[in-house]
């Protein structure tokens, strides 16, 4: 798939936008005129720039860049934008993805995808392989309570198309037992979200979280690991809405614990996007968290809710801070990780 730099490089937006707003008129600054299309619209307040995309409408106040606008304009998510969108660029969405899966995976590959660094991956027990064809693979190993392998839990991707599977006869294990105490020492906080990628950007920005492999796989979550907690936030995907309820009622002996749904805004699937697009994921985390919704049995007072939310993003500040001192790769984001997102993610103009 070509990257968003590629597309917008190669994209006609005149063409795109009056294909899809009608005839432009020139405007203020360089930028052009339209009617908007996502609110009754009388007077052209839609404006865009035609050289890199970014629009703004004074109507309805709608802005975003032209990924934004197709997903918004179009209904669809991102990646179904990405793909549109390379196609009227002229672009093939998969000739390299067809490459890719003759000539395999391999980890450089993986944390170019996933804009992580090799050694953070290297660091958290993700490595490739080799399979008796010669093709590399990704494998992403999972370790117990104390630190073990969990040889049955080990999953492996073979393509970035494909979703990480499990070994024959593997059986599915919570993602990140290894790093409870670091967890705990966060005052009881947990993030919940769904697969590696996710969890691993958590890691990177110094949230605490674990990864469930799959939403279906709800029966790996055992009330024994989480009886220390007090809170937990499910990032609910596009599509998983009611996965919270579905994870308080199968941690219901746990009176204690609060657990609460977190929407993504529009147009985010999961964690590993927002990392990618160059979202703040720590202010989009924050924010979610400040919205979240409490689905556990015992429900206090909103107020209370939405305080316990900013005491729990503002530590998660401070222990990324704090983490910037430290380079273990066992606490989060270390200093090199800080670098490699101020030097990698694309600027949001």
């Amino acid at each position: 798939m070509p990257t968003p730099a590629e597309i917008k490089q190669a994209l006609d937006f005149l063409a795109f936008f009056e294909n899809e707003l009608g005839k432009l008129r020139p405007g203020s600054n360089g930028n052009s005129l339209g009617f908007c299309p996502f609110h009754k619209d009388r007077v052209p307040s839609f404006s865009v720039n035609l050289e890199n995309g970014l629009w703004h409408c004074f109507g309805c106040g709608a802005a975003g860049d032209v990924f934004d606008f197709a997903q918004r304009k179009w209904n669809c998510d991102f990646p179904t934008a990405l793909r549109e969108l390379a196609r009227l660029a002229g672009l093939d969405p998969d000739e390299e993805t067809r490459q890719r899966e003759k000539e395999g995976l391999t980890l450089e590959q993986f944390a170019a995808a996933k804009n992580l660094p090799v050694d953070f991956l290297i660091q958290h027990g993700v490595k490739q392989a080799r399979g008796k064809d010669g093709r590399p693979y990704v494998v992403f190993a999972y370790r117990g309570l104390e630190g073990q392998i969990i040889k049955e839990a080990t999953r492996l991707r073979f393509s970035l198309s494909e979703r990480p599977m499990a070994k024959r006869g593997g059986k599915p294990h919570i993602y990140g037992l290894w790093r409870i105490s670091e967890m705990l020492a966060e005052d009881g906080e947990l993030n919940l979200v769904e697969g590696e990628s996710d969890c691993l950007t958590a890691w990177l920005y110094g949230l605490s979280a674990v990864g469930v492999p799959g939403k279906t796989l709800l029966k790996i979550l055992g009330p024994e690991f989480f009886k220390d907690f007090k809170n937990i936030y499910v990032w609910e995907e596009p599509g998983a809405e009611g996965w919270a309820k579905e994870i308080a009622a199968r941690l219901s002996s746990l009176s204690h614990l609060r657990i609460f749904a977190m929407t993504p805004p529009e147009g985010i699937k999961d964690l590993s996007e927002a990392h990618c697009r160059g979202l703040d994921v720590l202010a989009t985390v924050r924010a979610m968290q400040a919205q979240a919704v409490e689905v556990s049995g015992s429900q206090n007072d909103h107020n209370e809710n939405h305080q316990q939310n900013q005491t729990f993003t503002g530590k998660g500040e401070e222990k990324t801070q704090e983490n910037q001192e430290h380079s273990d790769g066992g606490r989060g984001a270390s200093v090199h990780a800080r670098d490699y997102i101020a030097r990698t993610l694309p600027k949001r103009e």
